[in-house]
Parts: structure tokens; C-alpha cells; sequence
């Protein structure tokens, strides 16, 4: 819209926002519409106005005068709302008196977001009755010791969770590992650990296995993490782990060995070297994991080898497929028996001259395939 085609006043901004349907992807239009408005007045009497939530945001997000803003709080009751607009205030004295005497928590917590009091966290830390607002206020915290009571203290694991996160003291990680029965506060203490033996001795022996696949992320040894794809009792972390594996021999012997389909075809997707490809290609068992390697070989030499010896013509035949030598093509043609094999061959040559000369070598269903693909 045009800056010359807005409305004049408010009841036609009013009439023009409530024709517009958030949810029919108008979005973007409504937020340009809004930046267009430079009259914070006319901003607070929409706001006092529009009912659609989603619509409000967008007002409230233009609306910065600070007057204007504390006399809409007066009139919105709805707590999400009212917490949309605490969240813009800046008098530090209106937000602690909305922090201590609001009965919303979602407002509570909007006014704490924005107290820039020192003292209070620790008084909140202290007798706040919301975990929600002791974890917020335990965010704001950088002193040690502080964090230790909190970690080792606070009856609710939130709090106790997020000082565990921001502890770096290796002695105390360890200690709220042996002593913590939460697994959530466990894991945020495990993701600021260091200590090689103790990730190790989680990876093998912890019951929670958000924690085992997080010591996983920080251990050094490629050789645990093996390991743990061979022997961790969750097939999500054993899928993790070859994730981890750079190794291609070392994946490749997983794509073999590996009892577990699943985890065999996961290792053959993370191999990109062209022999650890052709090992598990020529040497499976399976068609499945066979065919997954030959998918992502190129090698003609290997695809050519694949074709000749593979007994099983649907492994044969896609590596048919992904063969682009005319010349090879046809001398695979003359070393197999296979009539789909054959069919797959001449299916991949292009070259009249070649088709020409083999359609005189040819006969049956063979020679009428040739002659098909002759123009």
C-alpha cells in the first residue's frame, strides 16, 4: 500500500487491520503497515483497541513511549498481553512493584527479565516460591559460591539445572555427577566436563542416556566411541556414534560386521572412499547394504567388477546402471549369461554403431531389444 492510500485516522487504521487474517500469510503486510505508523498515540489507541493477539504483537513491537505503554498496562488484563508489555518497560521501580505485587507469573517473570538488581537475585534465590523465576534469577548469577548453594541447595532441580550450567569447576562438576539424583541436572553438569576418565566411565556405565551421548560428544578416543557402537545397549546412541567415525576402514567394518541393519546401513552412508565402498560391495552379504554401496560408488573399474562376478542380478544391475563406458559396457556384454543383465547392458549403450554390430551377434529377445533401441 501506498504512504498516500493509508488511513487518515484511527477508525479506518481499525477497519483496515481488522480486515487483514494472520493466518492466510499476511503477515509481512501487516508488519510493513505497522512501520508506516510514526504516531506512538496512534499506536496506543490501536493497541487499546484490536483484540486479535497476534495483531497486538505487532503494535506492541512499535510502541516505545514509555507513558503510553504504563497506561496500556492499566487496561489489558490478559497476561500474556500485559507480559508483552512489561517486557518494554524500563523503570526499574515499576517492574519491582510489578515483580512483587502482579498475581501473573508470565508478568512476574517479564518484570524480572528486565530488573537490573544485583541483590534482588539473590534475595529471589533465596525466597522466591517459583522455580521458574529462582532458575531465571540463577541465570544472572556469576558468582561461584553462589552457584554451589544453589547446584547442591535448591529443592527444585530447574534452579539446580541451570547453575550446573554454568559451573566450570571440574571438582564440583564431579561431585554434583556422583551426588545429583536428577538426570537433567546431571546432563547439564556433564556438558561443562573436562575430565577424560570421568566421560569415559559414564560412557560405559551411566543409566541415562542423554548422558552417555553427551560424554560421547566430548570424549577424545576414537576407540571408545567404537566401543560404544558396539556394546551401548541404545540403538539411538549406537547410530550417534557412527556419526562420530571419520575412520572409512573403521566404517566399513562396521557396514560388515554389525549385526543390526540398521546401523549397518547408517555406516555405509558415511563412507566415501571409493575401496572401503567396493569392500562392502563386493564382499556383504546383504542385497540391502550391498546396494546402498554401490549407489554411491563411481569407480567404472569396481562397477564393471560388480556387474561381471555378482551372482545376484539386482545388485549387478545397478552397478549396470552407473556404468558409462561404452567399450566396457560391451565387454561385459560378451562375459555374462544373465538375461537381465544383458537386457541392462544394451539398455545403457547409446552408440548406434556399437547396437549395429551387436544386434549381428545377437538373437531372441536379446536381438529385438537392440533392434528397439536402434533409430
Amino acid at each position: 500500500m501506498d504512504d498516500e492510500d493509508l488511513p487518515d485516522n484511527p477508525r479506518e487504521w481499525l477497519e483496515l487491520l481488522n480486515t487483514i487474517t494472520l493466518d492466510t500469510g499476511q503477515a509481512t503486510e501487516v508488519a510493513e503497515l505497522i512501520t508506516k505508523i510514526t504516531d506512538q498515540e496512534l499506536l496506543y489507541h490501536l493497541a487499546s483497541q484490536i483484540s486479535d493477539p497476534d495483531l497486538l504483537e505487532y503494535i506492541l513491537s512499535a510502541l516505545q513511549d514509555q507513558s503510553l505503554l504504563i497506561k496500556l498496562l492499566d487496561q489489558r488484563q490478559n497476561p500474556k498481553v500485559k507480559a508483552q508489555i512489561v517486557s518494554k518497560l524500563e523503570n526499574q521501580e515499576l517492574l519491582d512493584t510489578i515483580y512483587h505485587t502482579d498475581t501473573e507469573m508470565t508478568v512476574r517473570q517479564a518484570a524480572f527479565v528486565k530488573l537490573e538488581d544485583e541483590d534482588l537475585n539473590r534475595h529471589i534465590i533465596r525466597d522466591e516460591p517459583s522455580p521458574e523465576i529462582r532458575t531465571m534469577a540463577t541465570a544472572k548469577i556469576d558468582d561461584p559460591e553462589l552457584l554451589e548453594s544453589i547446584v547442591f541447595g535448591d529443592e527444585h532441580p530447574l534452579p539446580r539445572a541451570q547453575a550446573a550450567s554454568q559451573i566450570t569447576d571440574q571438582n564440583v562438576i564431579r561431585r554434583v555427577i556422583r551426588v545429583e539424583q536428577n538426570g537433567d541436572v546431571r546432563l547439564a553438569a556433564v556438558r561443562n566436563l573436562e575430565q577424560q576418565d570421568l566421560l569415559i566411565d559414564l560412557i560405559r556405565n551411566d543409566l541415562y542416556w542423554k548422558i552417555r551421548m553427551e560424554a560421547l560428544r566430548k570424549v577424545n578416543d576414537p576407540q571408545i566411541i567404537l566401543e560404544a557402537v558396539r556394546t551401548d545397549p541404545s540403538i539411538e546412541i549406537r547410530l550417534f556414534c557412527i556419526d562420530l567415525i571419520t575412520d572409512e576402514t573403521t566404517l566399513a567394518e562396521i557396514a560388515m560386521n554389525e549385526t543390526q541393519t540398521q546401523l549397518r546401513k547408517k555406516a555405509v552412508e558415511r563412507i566415501q572412499d571409493q575401496d572401503s565402498l567396493a569392500v562392502v560391495a563386493l564382499e556383504d552379504e546383504e542385497d540391502q547394504i550391498r546396494q546402498l554401496a554401490v549407489a554411491k560408488l563411481q569407480n567404472q573399474e569396481i562397477l564393471a567388477q560388480i556387474a561381471r562376478k555378482d551372482r545376484r542380478s539386482a545388485v549387478a544391475e545397478m552397478a549396470i546402471t552407473k556404468l558409462h563406458d561404452t567399450a566396457r559396457l560391451q565387454k561385459l556384454f560378451d562375459e555374462v549369461n544373465n538375461l537381465r543383465l544383458k537386457q541392462a547392458i544394451i539398455r545403457q549403450i547409446d552408440d548406434q554403431q556399437i547396437l549395429h554390430q551387436m544386434l549381428d551377434k545377437t538373437t531372441g529377445s536379446i536381438r529385438q531389444l537392440i533392434a528397439d533401441r536402434l533409430h
